[in-house]
């Protein structure tokens, strides 16, 4: 259930960078390289919000940014949604598969 989850978070992050999720949603994730003109590492990465309570981390704006921070990069410069979601779903199945210390 957890991984379902982990996919389901990181389609919909991977929708609202690429502008194919609904303006409301879309508009809220603005990465790091919209707030400084300056091109760096960290320029496709987006603020995470500082929440000091549990409750505030559980949102789905906190969880999304998180998760998609934490993305490799061939995750983030997927051309397509498919595309995406093969290569998300290739990468949940390894986890899986790999053995757990």
């Amino acid at each position: 259930i957890k991984s379902q989850l982990y996919f389901r978070d990181a389609v919909l992050a991977f929708k609202c960078m690429t502008g194919s999720a609904p303006t409301y949603l879309s508009s809220k994730f603005l990465t790091r390289g919209n707030f400084s003109g300056r091109t760096t590492r960290s320029s496709q990465l987006l603020p995470i919000p500082l929440y000091k309570t549990k409750s505030g981390q559980r949102t789905f704006y906190y969880r999304t940014v998180s998760l998609w921070n934490s993305l490799d990069n061939d995750l983030k410069l997927c051309n397509s949604s498919s595309n995406f979601k093969r290569k998300l779903r290739a990468k949940l199945f390894a986890a899986f598969l790999s053995p757990r210390s």
